[in-house]
């Protein structure tokens, strides 16, 4: 049996570099169909263009490019994969940040520091909004996981979740139900979900959109 890859393991990176923008700009697999599905979708749901959001395992950052780009203004990404967050930067992103969602922050408070790092952390007091864009379903410790964003995000959040089975990137594969008690555990409550799809030529690949609230 093949080994379930951790967070850092996506080398999808350093085959396709930042390959999310590619898909959007080409639509290949009906991928910008999808993202404009969702982006329409927080749009609808975030009315305020100085929420603060923060993109959790963001990868290049697509969702926080086309964010900022819709007037968003407070909009942060965050991911476990340095190759990723290097990429993102290369787009003109530049409030990206290298992270494990399963490790533990050092919150500050009152303090103030140059480094980009802690300046990252510091700022995660102001995130109302949260999105998890196709992620979860890498995550190979979700419980961990699903303390660390209940920290961090005190309102609002959306969820991207694939619903095919047997990829090699996945720790595990969930449906709505699975995701909905997980989450509960940090008192989230889910108030909807969009069911999208198919997914390019595999008619089989569909995605369903989350959305929870505190």
């Amino acid at each position: 049996m093949n080994k379930k890859p951790d967070l850092l393991d996506m080398e999808k990176y350093e085959r396709k570099g930042a390959y999310h923008h590619r898909y959007f700009n080409e639509n290949i697999k009906n991928y910008r169909e999808h993202v404009l599905i969702v982006l329409q979708y927080i749009m609808d749901h975030e009315p305020c263009k100085s929420a603060g959001i923060l993109d959790i395992g963001c990868g290049d950052a697509l969702y926080v490019k086309l964010l900022l780009g819709q007037g968003y203004t407070e909009v942060c990404g965050l991911d476990a994969n340095p190759l990723a967050v290097e990429l993102a930067k290369k787009q003109g992103i530049t409030h990206v940040y290298e992270h494990n969602i399963c490790d533990e922050f050092e919150f500050l408070d009152d303090v103030t520091v140059t480094d980009e790092k802690y300046d990252a952390i510091v700022w995660m007091h102001s995130f109302s909004v949260g999105l998890l864009m196709d992620v979860f379903e890498h995550i190979p410790t979700p419980e961990i996981a699903i303390k660390q964003i209940t920290k961090l995000i005190s309102k609002r959040l959306y969820l991207l979740n694939p619903l095919w089975n047997s990829d090699k990137y996945h720790s595990c594969e969930y449906d709505a139900e699975k995701i909905e008690l997980l989450f509960s555990a940090g008192n989230w409550k889910l108030k909807d979900v969009v069911k999208m799809g198919p997914l390019g030529r595999k008619r089989d690949r569909h995605k369903e959109l989350m959305y929870f609230e505190k």
